[in-house]
């Protein structure tokens, strides 16, 4: 049994020590700042603009890249790796988007985006644009 409480008001925090008066020997409890992770919206875009980076990298030069393997690629150049020491050997670990924040979803997105004019001449629809085919 997992529950997860945001103290956003009063409510949430009566709901939060309830459940913490009623929850048996052995459970865990962890407060923590809240960060909100990347939204809806933002997913969307993101994985919108991959396929549009995709289709334009194949119609421009012939080569062809599934939506995964660009956001791997973006990642790896975008997201810095962190270096973890495992039994002496160096393990380089890259964040996931699904951890990022919102705020560092959106500065991940303006750094493709600008990547995409800058470098491939590709401007991307941006959010409250119409849908481009």
């Amino acid at each position: 049994m997992k529950q997860r409480f945001v103290l956003s008001h009063d409510t949430a925090r009566q709901r939060a020590i309830a459940a913490v008066q009623n929850a048996p020997e052995g459970m865990e409890v962890i407060v923590k700042p809240h960060k909100s992770t990347r939204s809806l919206q933002q997913n969307s875009l993101y994985w919108k603009w991959l396929d549009l980076v995709r289709l334009h990298i194949a119609d421009s030069t012939g080569n062809f890249f599934s939506a995964e393997e660009l956001a791997e690629w973006f990642k790896a150049k975008f997201l810095p790796a962190r270096v973890v020491d495992l039994n002496g050997e160096a393990i380089p670990c890259r964040r996931t988007t699904t951890k990022l924040n919102t705020a560092e979803m959106a500065d991940y997105l303006n750094m493709i985006d600008r990547y995409c004019v800058e470098s491939l001449g590709l401007y991307l629809p941006q959010p409250g644009m119409e849908d481009v085919a």
